[in-house]
């Protein structure tokens, strides 16, 4: 084995190994939304036939997963890391039909962990990494003139993404325009099949179409700025795509310049470039537009971004293979130093922690888990909420249930029942359930029975709240806090910054101190509370005149309650505290 081949083997293996570690480390799943409902539906699935067909949990990408998925939520990781080392290993075999060299092409696996969206999607257990390693496929074959495969892998790509709509119209413009009319069949092979298991199932052979999760026009989550997806290319390209999409140009317009046809490869480079260039098109059209329920979710952007980094690489190393060989050698070092520090960056967005919000949904969760008997059916949205419960609302429907609240009024006594659990989350709640906290408090019918909050920087009160449908039992399912704080009036002297007011003692759930101030001095001081692990810090300003400020008191943590005079002047300031 050549240098080379080591060299592309090491930058493999090295980016599998960075990936297994990290997933080990994250706190949570990298996207506890859709990841976590693409689980839940390949998981039920063995369960339940009519999930093959979830137009929104892409069909083939559910049948490849759904055995991963059994094995719990690191299943899914591991599937998609298998799918990670088939795109590197048809990478490679691309690479080398191309002539690449494989010194430069070893960069490959480096630059796709270097990426945020990519390793998002590979830790979340999402679709892209499949639709990428079939689209990869189809190009391989593309390359090798193998037409029965390049079609059947096309037609596959239409059950992995919607995406793949635009590769099937250039699957049949390629397949007409080298003359392979007869094998333009072999491109409806799948969604045939698919038809035919539709009528079978779900009694429609158009499904695909009928029951499309995109076919509505749904304008909740806004809409943004056209440049949305240029803007943020790190997320889904990273610096060192756009260093090879701009070599990329340069060498295209020399080779155009020069009449050099075939190592331009125009066939091949419209296809790559013109699948990842459309979607991201297609998807900044949709964002602008607010069309089909677009978030401007820039993960999609990874879509095609692996094959377009594979064609970039091979224009890129029509310059790289003109150096000799040991400044080729010198330049991989020093590029392989480059990619690895960034993967291990001050700053690293990876392991995943789970922010304050998040320490909420799973402190909640695990609340539910520990008190099920106690309660009634369980209807919440964010899906942590059944992760951390251990149930799957989709196979456990008559313990948990996913629930948008458009019939919420009608749903009370009927499909809510006596002592049924709402859990209303602040992140979805709102929009996405449908359900404004002040709807659920007009009602009057559902008892708050437990909150899992905080107050951020602007007072305004988040996390998740429980509530139970109770019109006979009147019992709490967790009894009320003991307000354990005092009121007073601390003085400082001049030229004192700081006072130790208080140390808060541990709890075994989560609480909120809300502090009333103010101060005699027009100086500003500050009230600081921290925790004992002294990463969770909040600093509320306190002025002369009265003013509430709320801190959030972490569970299993002691906090310290300080006066910070950065002024240090002589000062008095007056504290009413207490427990809500």
């Amino acid at each position: 084995m050549n240098f080379s081949k080591i060299a592309y083997a090491s930058t493999s293996v090295f980016s599998i190994c960075w990936l297994v570690w990290i997933n080990s480390l994250n706190e949570l799943p990298a996207d506890v939304g859709d990841g976590l409902v693409h689980f839940q539906i390949s998981q039920a699935s063995w369960s339940n036939p009519i999930f093959f067909l979830n137009h929104w949990g892409k069909p083939l990408f559910i049948l490849f997963s759904s055995t991963f998925a059994q094995f719990g939520f690191n299943g899914m990781f591991t599937f998609n890391l298998l799918v990670f080392i088939g795109i590197c290993i048809i990478s490679y075999k691309i690479f080398t039909k191309l002539q690449v060299n494989l010194v430069l092409a070893a960069i490959f696996p480096l630059s796709l962990i270097l990426i945020e969206d990519v390793c998002i999607t590979i830790f979340a257990g999402l679709t892209e990494p499949l639709f990428n390693l079939f689209l990869i496929a189809s190009f391989y074959f593309l390359l090798q003139k193998k037409w029965t495969y390049f079609a059947l892998v096309v037609s596959c790509l239409l059950y992995l993404r919607s995406e793949g709509q635009l590769v099937f119209l250039l699957g049949i413009l390629y397949l007409i325009f080298n003359k392979e009319l007869k094998k333009i069949p072999f491109l409806f092979i799948i969604p045939i099949i698919y038809g035919l298991l539709g009528i079978l199932i779900l009694d429609d052979f158009w499904w695909y179409f009928t029951k499309s999760a995109y076919s509505y026009s749904n304008d909740i989550y806004g809409k943004g700025e056209w440049s949305h997806y240029f803007t943020c290319y790190k997320n889904y390209l990273g610096n060192v795509g756009l260093f090879l999409f701009i070599a990329s140009i340069i060498v295209i317009f020399y080779l155009i310049f020069k009449k050099k046809w075939d190592k331009l490869k125009f066939p091949l480079a419209f296809y790559a470039f013109g699948i990842f260039i459309g979607i991201v098109l297609i998807h900044s059209f949709l964002w602008a537009n607010a069309k089909y329920g677009s978030l401007g979710l820039t993960r999609i952007a990874t879509l095609g971004m692996p094959l377009f980094l594979n064609i970039a690489i091979y224009y890129t190393g029509l310059i790289f293979i003109k150096l000799n060989l040991k400044i080729q050698n010198t330049l991989f070092v020093i590029i392989c130093f480059f990619c690895i520090q960034g993967r291990f960056p001050e700053k690293n967005p990876f392991p995943i922690k789970a922010q304050l919000f998040d320490k909420q949904v799973i402190a909640a969760g695990k609340f539910l888990k520990a008190n099920s008997r106690k309660i009634g059916k369980v209807f919440f949205h964010h899906p942590l909420i059944s992760n951390e419960m251990e149930f799957n609302p989709l196979i456990d429907s008559s313990k948990i249930q996913s629930y948008y609240g458009f019939r919420l009024e009608s749903d009370l006594g009927t499909k809510i029942r006596e002592s049924d659990v709402l859990v209303w989350d602040s992140k979805f709640g709102p929009v996405e359930a449908a359900m404004p906290f002040e709807r659920i408090s007009a009602l009057g019918k559902l008892n708050l029975v437990k909150t899992f909050a905080y107050y951020d920087d602007n007072n305004v009160k988040n996390g998740v709240f429980i509530f139970q449908y109770r019109q006979k039992v009147r019992t709490k399912i967790i009894d009320s806090l003991i307000n354990e704080f005092e009121n007073k009036t601390y003085s400082l002297k001049k030229g004192i910054e700081f006072k130790n007011l208080q140390l808060i003692g541990k709890s075994n759930f989560q609480r909120t101190l809300k502090v009333i101030s103010s101060s005699n001095e027009s100086s500003d001081c500050y009230l600081i509370c921290v925790s004992d692990d002294g990463i969770h810090a909040q600093t509320k300003k306190i002025t002369s005149q009265k003013n509430e400020n709320f801190y959030t008191l972490l569970a299993h943590h002691s906090h310290d309650l300080y006066l910070w005079n950065p002024a240090k002047n002589k000062i008095k300031v007056s504290t009413e505290a207490m427990q809500i």
